[in-house]
């Protein structure tokens, strides 16, 4: 089983459920990384439930990468936390359907 948390908004919404879930390998995607994650700052979890947090670079005209910060971050929790943590630095340039030159036209596609 795997989620997904970006920021530590879903992180803090997400993460309590999905290790609610009955036993079994889960793994932890932050792609697309769009903020730090603090995995101590989420309430009633037991972070070792996890199996593997996974992260991957992002980038497109309308999200900006992964700050190298957020990404060292994760992984020295990881190690702290003895959960292992697969990290891949390519930049995956994400296709749509359509151009959205700026953030402001991304948001009004949100918007319709």
């Amino acid at each position: 089983m795997a989620k997904n948390a970006e920021r530590q908004t879903e992180l803090d919404r997400r993460l309590p459920d999905f290790l609610a879930l009955p036993k079994g390998r889960k793994l932890l995607s932050t792609f697309p990384l769009l903020g730090p994650l603090d995995f101590q700052a989420v309430p009633d979890i037991e972070i070792s439930q996890l199996l593997e947090i996974s992260m991957v670079g992002i980038s497109a005209e309308w999200q900006r990468p992964a700050l190298e910060g957020w990404k060292r971050s994760i992984e020295l929790q990881c190690g702290s936390l003895g959960i292992p943590c697969g990290r891949d630095d390519n930049v995956y340039e994400v296709t749509l359907p359509y151009d959205l030159p700026t953030n402001d036209d991304f948001l009004e596609v949100l918007a319709e």
